[in-house]
């Protein structure tokens, strides 16, 4: 009950004021709902490209997977052929390959325009002689093996022209 026409004046601007508040509201409400929708349809591709994505992967494992027991399987041939190769290798020269490999990446190189390619060391042409039989012969720089490869030597020749 209102007795006076400015209350009645005061409770319809409070009643607009709340019902502007409620529209308002409703306003954020409805950009809020639009939000989640727009996240939850950015989650369900995000999904949907991890999953494709995962699908990859897993085939990649599976390739990667095959490569490495084949190159597992490349790698055993290798030793057993290494191991056949090393048994007709004199005791004094495996040894000291194996040494060399403890403090070198590449204790056995070629011989390049009469040096060594390693240290540039060159060679004197007596062991030139015995390289050029097919004999191996020690550095006497650097100490590593040394062996001469005449295809080699003409690759490097052409490469130099």
């Amino acid at each position: 009950n209102v007795h006076k026409p400015k209350e009645l004046e005061a409770l319809q601007s409070e009643l607009e004021g709340i019902v502007n508040q409620i529209a308002e509201q409703e306003d954020v409400l409805i950009k809020s709902w639009h939000n989640l929708e727009k996240i939850s349809e950015k989650i369900e591709e995000g999904k949907i490209k991890n999953k494709e994505r995962i699908e990859q992967l897993e085939k990649e494992i599976v390739e990667h997977e095959k490569e490495l027991v084949n190159l597992k399987a490349g790698l055993s041939s290798i030793n057993d052929e290494w191991n056949k190769v090393i048994e007709n290798i004199p005791d004094e020269w495996s040894n000291k390959y194996k040494n060399m490999c403890e403090h070198l990446s590449d204790p056995i190189v070629s011989v390049l325009n009469e040096s060594c390619s390693a240290c540039y060391y060159i060679v004197p042409s007596q062991n030139m002689s015995q390289l050029k039989k097919g004999e191996i012969i020690s550095c006497r720089n650097c100490y590593r093996l040394l062996y001469y490869d005449e295809e080699e030597e003409k690759d490097t020749q052409s490469e130099a022209y």
